[in-house]
């Protein structure tokens, strides 16, 4: 089980899904709340039209909002704002190999690159900022 106490939860499914039943994903989002100590931090999203494996374009897209739309409300409630963790970072710097530990000393603040996909394709990484999110939540 998660440790609740430090965790928000996204549950998301496509409502054509027929593999896991809306029964079995509301009573998960039931025990999931009942376990946490702040319920408010578990949330469960259906995207219309979506079915389980999400392997069509339309699909990804409506996936790709509903991510973002949940990121820019957990995000500044937690501090990352898309940046990586010390933790995480410390735990990077640690494992890399002999080689790559130079570069890697040379990054003090690293964010998330995110590769747009279209037609099927992933294209080229791009840094992505707190304020570009926002602004494609809103659209």
């Amino acid at each position: 089980m998660l440790p609740l106490h430090r965790t928000f939860v996204l549950n998301i499914m496509g409502s054509k899904d027929q593999i896991v039943p809306d029964d079995d994903v509301w009573e998960y989002d039931r025990l999931m709340r009942m376990a946490a100590p702040h319920a408010d931090r578990v949330v469960t999203r259906i995207v219309p039209g979506a079915k389980h494996f999400w392997n069509n374009q339309r699909e990804l897209e409506a996936l790709d909002r509903s991510l973002v739309r949940w990121l820019t409300t957990v995000l500044p409630k937690i501090g990352l704002y898309l940046q990586y963790s010390s933790i995480a970072a410390r735990a990077l710097r640690r494992t890399a190999k002999p080689e790559l530990q130079a570069e890697i000393a040379k990054r003090q603040g690293m964010g998330i690159k995110v590769a747009k996909w279209e037609a099927g394709k992933s294209g080229i990484p791009a840094q992505v900022s707190m304020i570009e999110t926002r602004s494609v939540a809103e659209n």
